[in-house]
C-alpha cells in the first residue's frame, strides 16, 4: 500500500480526471443514454452536465482577467453552495445533454481535446472571470478536477461499473471535501466518522 499519493502539478490532475471522464463516456452502450443518472438527470443530462466541467474552463480563460476575488478553491465552493440553484442546475445539465449531439461520446473526447490544448498556454496565475468571482486559473482548476471526479463516479455507479478515479484526482477531491467540511463547520464531525468514532447521519451531504 502507497501511505503516500502526490497529486503532481494541478494541471496533470486535471489532465488525469478529464482522460477518466472521457474513457468512462467511451464506455456507455448505446442503450443505456436514457438510463436514469443522478437525480433528474438521465445518463446523457450526467453526462452533459460534466462536460461543463471542461468548457467552462475554456469559456473562462478566453478573457483573463487581472484582478483576484476568489482567493482559493474552497472559497469558490462556498460562494458556489451558497448561490446554487438547484432547477437551474438540472436545467442547465439536461440543456447539455442534448448538446452532446448524436454522437455524445465523441462530443466529449472532442470537448476535452480542444479544452486542454486551448489552455495549455494559459498562465497558471491567469485570472479567469467566473459567476462565482474572479479566480486563479490554478484555483478554478482544482475546482474541476473535483467535478470531473465526483460526477464521472456518479457515472460509474449509475452504470454498475467499478469506480476508478485516478489516485491524485481523488485525493485533490478529497482535500476540497475536507476543507468544506471544515467551512461548514462539520469537520469534528466528520473526523470522528471516519476514525471510527461515530456514524455520520443518514443522508450526510456537503453538497446539494
Amino acid at each position: 500500500m502507497n501511505s503516500k499519493i502526490e497529486t503532481g502539478p494541478i494541471r496533470e490532475v486535471f489532465l488525469e480526471a478529464a482522460e477518466y471522464y472521457v474513457a468512462t463516456v467511451n464506455a456507455v452502450a448505446a442503450n443505456q443514454w436514457d438510463l436514469p443518472g443522478l437525480g433528474v438527470w438521465n445518463i446523457r443530462a450526467l453526462v452533459g452536465h460534466t462536460s461543463r466541467a471542461l468548457l467552462t474552463v475554456e469559456q473562462y480563460s478566453a478573457e483573463p482577467l487581472t484582478e483576484t476575488q476568489v482567493d482559493s478553491a474552497i472559497t469558490y465552493f462556498v460562494r458556489a453552495l451558497n448561490e446554487a440553484d438547484s432547477n437551474e442546475i438540472a436545467d442547465r445539465g439536461k440543456s447539455a445533454g442534448i448538446e452532446l449531439g448524436a454522437d455524445p461520446a465523441g462530443t466529449v473526447r472532442s470537448i476535452a481535446d480542444r479544452v486542454l490544448q486551448g489552455i495549455a498556454n494559459v498562465p497558471d496565475e491567469a485570472i479567469l472571470g467566473t459567476p462565482r468571482g474572479a479566480v486563479r486559473m490554478v484555483d478554478y482548476l482544482q475546482t474541476r478536477v473535483f467535478e470531473l471526479t465526483v460526477h464521472t463516479m456518479d457515472i460509474q455507479a449509475a452504470l454498475n461499473q467499478p469506480l476508478t478515479p485516478p489516485q491524485p484526482a481523488l485525493l485533490t477531491t478529497m482535500r476540497i471535501l475536507a476543507d468544506l467540511a471544515v467551512a461548514q463547520g462539520r469537520g469534528a464531525e466528520v473526523a470522528l466518522a471516519l476514525t471510527g468514532r461515530n456514524a455520520l447521519a443518514w443522508p450526510f451531504k456537503l453538497l446539494p
